[in-house]
């Protein structure tokens, strides 16, 4: 809205009756990798576990967010966690994604409603695709998606 419209923080802040703070905080959570996104999104981490996450290189936001959703960490368990990151981490050069695996990956997220990563070797010439889940209920959900049935009744 606030580029279609050419709308500044404070404008969209008073359309939204929200504060220019809350548009800039959330603004600033769509710089985050899309998987944390989608983690937020699904309630499985808070926006202020996205706050913790930024300013961090993606690699390493995916891993602490993928942490901090499978051992149930409190944002402040997650601010201890980065803080304890010893010595910052040199940016190497990112190699750039395959936009085709970035389609196909965004694709499967929006399909199985979960955060989904494509991951690929093109020396070994092999990958795998990694779905998070946070409960069984969920991945049930998940394999209904997928036309698969779920834990046979016992």
């Amino acid at each position: 809205m606030r580029e279609e419209f050419g709308l500044t923080q404070e404008q969209l802040a008073e359309l939204l009756g929200v504060s220019q703070s809350a548009i800039s905080k959330t603004l600033g959570l769509l710089s985050l990798d899309p998987l944390v996104q989608a983690h937020i999104e699904a309630g499985h981490l808070e926006a202020g576990h996205g706050k913790t996450l930024l300013g961090l290189p993606r690699e390493v936001q995916l891993r602490l967010a993928e942490q901090a959703v499978l051992e149930g960490w409190s944002v402040r368990e997650l601010e201890r966690r980065r803080s304890r990151r010893s010595a910052p981490v040199t940016a190497s050069p990112a190699m750039a994604r395959n936009p085709d695996l970035l389609r196909l990956e965004e694709q499967l997220r929006e399909r199985l409603a979960a955060p989904v990563r494509l991951r690929y070797d093109a020396d070994r010439g092999r990958g795998r695709i990694e779905i998070t889940f946070a409960s069984l209920d969920e991945c049930d959900g998940i394999l209904a998606r997928l036309g698969l049935p779920g834990e046979p009744d016992a």
